[in-house]
């Protein structure tokens, strides 16, 4: 499988530390680099790529709109 790495940029030290936590208990590769304004985070995470685009929910889409 593809994998990209995802970005999370302008995360403040909680956030970015929460996202952090939370990728490492899933056991996906994470870093956090200091963002060019040095006030803030960058969070990036190995994550994997779908082959298609995933494709909207027809659940909620009422039938009488899309026959305009």
């Amino acid at each position: 499988m593809k994998m990209s790495w995802h970005h999370q940029p302008d995360c403040t030290t909680e956030e970015a530390n929460e996202l952090i936590h939370k990728y490492q208990s899933l056991n996906i590769k994470v870093e956090k680099h200091l963002a060019a304004d040095y006030k803030s985070w960058a969070v990036s995470a190995l994550l994997p790529e779908e082959k298609t685009e995933p494709r909207p929910s027809r659940r909620w889409q009422n039938p009488m709109w899309s026959r305009i």
